[in-house]
Formats: C-alpha cells, sequence, structure tokens
C-alpha cells in the first residue's frame, strides 16, 4: 500500500503572503516552486509515495484548505510551505506543529534539521501551537499529523538568496526526511 502525503502552498495568488523586499517573489511563488520540486523528488525516489498538492481556495479561504486536506483519505501527513516575514534582519527557520499531536512534532523535528542541515540558518526551533495561536486553526482542522514549515525569512535578502542557491538541494532534502518519516510511520 502506498503513503499518502499532502503538500501544501502558502496563501493564494490573490493574497500571495509576504515578499522579498524588492516585492518580486512572494511566498505563494516560492511555496509553488518548492512544493512542486519536492512533489517531483517523492516520485522519483519512492513511486510508492502518493503525493498531493494542497492550494488554498481564493481569496485566502483557510477553511476551503483545511477541507481539501480533510477530503483525501489515509494521509500520513500535511506539511504546508510557507515563509517568515519580520523587518527584514530576522533570520532562521523554525516548524510549527499542533501541541499534542507527537507524530506532528516529530515531523517538525525531521523537516526543521533537514533545512538546517541545508540552509544553515539561525535555529529558531521547533514550535507548539493551539488552535488560537496563528497558523493553529489549519494544524488543529486536519486530521493527519501536520506542519507549517518556516525554512527562512523571506524579507531577508540574505536569507532569501541562500534559499535561491540551494533550493534543489532542500527540495532533495526534504523529500529524503518525508521519506524518513514514512517509514518510521510504519
Amino acid at each position: 500500500m502506498s503513503k499518502r502525503v499532502a503538500l501544501g502552498i502558502a496563501h493564494t495568488e490573490s493574497k500571495p503572503g509576504a515578499s522579498t523586499p524588492d516585492k518580486k517573489i512572494y511566498e505563494n511563488a516560492y511555496s509553488r516552486e518548492l512544493c512542486m520540486m519536492i512533489y517531483d523528488e517523492l516520485y522519483r525516489q519512492t513511486p510508492m509515495t502518493e503525493a498531493f498538492i494542497i492550494e488554498r481556495p481564493e481569496p485566502n479561504d483557510i477553511s476551503g484548505e483545511i477541507e481539501a486536506v480533510n477530503s483525501i483519505e489515509n494521509l500520513s501527513c500535511y506539511i504546508a510551505f510557507h515563509a517568515n516575514a519580520f523587518n527584514g534582519h530576522v533570520d532562521g527557520c523554525e516548524m510549527l506543529h499542533y501541541k499534542g499531536s507527537k507524530w506532528g512534532e516529530y515531523l517538525a523535528e525531521l523537516l526543521q534539521f533537514g533545512c538546517l542541515s541545508v540552509l544553515r540558518n539561525h535555529h529558531r526551533g521547533i514550535k507548539a501551537i493551539t488552535k488560537d495561536d496563528r497558523g493553529g486553526v489549519i494544524l488543529a482542522g486536519v486530521y493527519p499529523p501536520a506542519v507549517i514549515a518556516e525554512p527562512f525569512f523571506i524579507d531577508n535578502l540574505d536569507e532569501f538568496k541562500n534559499y535561491e542557491e540551494k533550493k534543489g538541494i532542500l527540495a532533495k532534502v526534504l523529500a529524503n526526511t518525508i521519506v524518513k518519516y514514512l517509514e518510521m510511520e510504519g
């Protein structure tokens, strides 16, 4: 039996999220590209893994994202790829999982260290969040273990350039990380 994984694209085209300082690349575009690269790697590495791309319905309909994830039967996990933003100077990588989800926490740890091994960003940690925290509605609303991945700050030009240089390697490492998670899940 194949394992099923869902990869989530951040935000929507009409409400694309945070951006690089020059406003040329938004979370939606970066996330779409990374999700597709991971998707391709998963099929290249493990034909027994079935991957799904989740796009949040317009106009930034979070409940539609949750429904899309929950409509796919037997998912092992859901990973939504976002990017942090603050003031152009803050940096680092962090993963968010739902408080109390042991598999979500385990997936977050694997993804965090996969990202750190490639990007070498500041380690901002693995954070357990509740339904009331930012992003918590998604993590609480989907049935499989889930993570919101924030590998870098998109408004920090140095971090974005670093990501751009290493995104191919990052996609391979993250695909390997997902496969490791699936193997541990049993």
